[in-house]
């Protein structure tokens, strides 16, 4: 079998899950024996004969804040993209097309052939948008607008030339089927699977190769700094902890946005510089050693759909303390797999922190049952159920 996956972003040119999801998912159907040409944005000399990188011209890479200029090339990337894309069907026979971003993806067509997964839904992100930015952003502006006009064009141009639309989660499928009127039949929910890399040094050896406090509980989040993110509640939490809870602990902020200034500041206002390191964006395999080397995995976002940063800490032992929002922290048992918060919800994040720091005996439970709970979502598991769809798509051709 031979498919053609089309996206936005693909290791090494990564601008959040998506190129995590992508790799696994292209690296486990190659082992299945599935021929997998990738088309993607980044550096074209970096291309293969496996994977094809074409040179953005738009801001669809970046993940600071960007120009307006940049933003209006959007329309161009596309269109690029489009017709690389069909020069690629023309000249070689694919039995799939996969396009994995459909705000890019969403203008290539393929007969009866083509899946496309919506990873979430542009509607979905305006609410929570809406929900959380609390002061007028140039950025959150500039989302919003791509969101409900060419964003959501491209959505529905993607549901109009797909057969079959692959969502991480149940939430995701729901949207799809509530604001999008998708019919349930044609949507197939496959969550996110991830596989530990081979060879990851101890704990201790971690946090000496990151050079981190060998003697301090580490507090790791990780995610790109935007509102509905909600970082800032992280900072919050950490500044009502009582100092003497505070001084056994030290947190980690991997990741960087438009919102990185904001988070800095809150981070200077409440003098939490000497406990807090912002270390930006971090190569994948060094993430790896940054999730070996915490003990408390904190995601806060308002809205999720399968975010594969909380399995992936999960599945490196890290107790996780989560809000309710993506299906894995619906699938969670509260106080069994990790603890669970309401969106927004500073004062229970504190309390769960806290419990965590000084239950050292809860702690180590958590993380045992962290990893129980990860290891039923393998990127294995993941492959071998996109190709089912793969196969049924053909042949009921």
């Amino acid at each position: 079998m031979k498919v053609l996956i089309v996206g936005r972003e693909y290791p090494p040119f990564s601008v959040g899950g998506i190129a995590t999801h992508t790799y696994s998912l292209v690296k486990h159907l190659r082992k299945l024996g599935v021929e997998v040409t990738v088309v993607a944005f980044g550096d074209p000399r970096a291309s293969t004969d496996g994977e094809v990188f074409l040179p953005p011209a738009s801001s669809l890479m970046e993940t600071g804040a960007t120009n307006l200029y940049k933003d209006l090339l959007l329309t161009w990337d596309i269109a690029r993209l489009t017709s690389f894309t069909k020069k690629v069907l023309h000249e070689k026979h694919f039995d799939i097309v996969h396009v994995q971003e459909p705000y890019v993806g969403g203008l290539v067509a393929y007969d009866d052939r083509k899946v496309t997964t919506i990873h979430t839904t542009g509607i979905g992100d305006v609410k929570s948008i809406l929900k959380t930015a609390e002061s007028p952003n140039p950025q959150v502006f500039k989302k919003t607008v791509f969101y409900v006009s060419l964003g959501y064009l491209m959505e529905y141009a993607s549901i109009f030339t797909s057969k079959i639309i692959i969502a991480p989660s149940y939430i995701c499928k729901q949207e799809l089927v509530n604001i999008y009127k998708v019919h349930p039949s044609r949507i197939v929910v496959i969550h996110n699977g991830v596989e530990v890399p081979l060879n990851i040094p101890s704990k201790e050896e971690a946090r000496r190769v990151l050079r981190l406090p060998k003697n301090k509980i580490i507090v790791l989040t990780v995610g790109r700094h935007i509102p509905q993110k909600r970082i800032d509640l992280l900072i919050e939490a950490i500044y009502r902890l009582d100092k003497s809870v505070r001084d056994n602990i030290f947190v980690i902020i991997i990741g960087k946005g438009y919102e990185t200034p904001f988070l800095i500041k809150l981070t200077e206002k409440y003098k939490l510089n000497d406990i807090i390191k912002f270390s930006g964006s971090v190569p994948r395999e060094k993430v790896w050693l940054y999730y070996n080397a915490s003990d408390i995995f904190v995601l806060t976002s308002d809205k999720e759909s399968a975010p594969m940063v909380l399995l992936e800490a999960a599945s490196m032992g890290n107790a996780i303390i989560t809000s309710r929002t993506g299906d894995y922290a619906l699938m969670m048992k509260n106080g069994v797999d990790g603890l669970i918060f309401e969106p927004g919800d500073v004062n229970t994040l504190t309390r769960f922190l806290e419990e965590l720091i000084v239950d050292e005996k809860l702690r180590h439970t958590l993380s045992r049952n962290a990893k129980l709970f990860a290891s039923r979502f393998t990127a294995d598991k993941m492959a071998r159920k996109t190709l089912k769809v793969y196969e049924k798509l053909i042949t009921s051709k």
